[in-house]
């Protein structure tokens, strides 16, 4: 894990959707909270090592969002 990110990515978690924050590009957006969302957001994420995501997380619904960036490689 480096100090130096390029980008910084925050995330809040509700029980139906995700709502993402994407310093670099200056955006922000939002997913369906299951394994579809997810994955689009995945597919919008710069590769590891390059950002730090920040996860505000509601009870346990981000418990799905945060193992699969886990298994990116991704740092949080």
């Amino acid at each position: 894990m480096t100090d130096d990110y390029a980008s910084y990515i925050g995330l809040d978690v509700a029980k139906l959707k995700f709502d993402a924050y994407l310093s670099a590009e200056k955006r922000s957006c939002s997913f369906d909270n299951d394994a579809p969302g997810i994955e689009k957001l995945l597919q919008n994420l710069p590769p590891p090592g390059t950002c730090l995501i920040v996860v505000e997380s509601t009870g346990i619904y981000h418990q799905a969002l945060v193992a699969a960036l886990v298994d990116q490689g991704l740092d949080l």
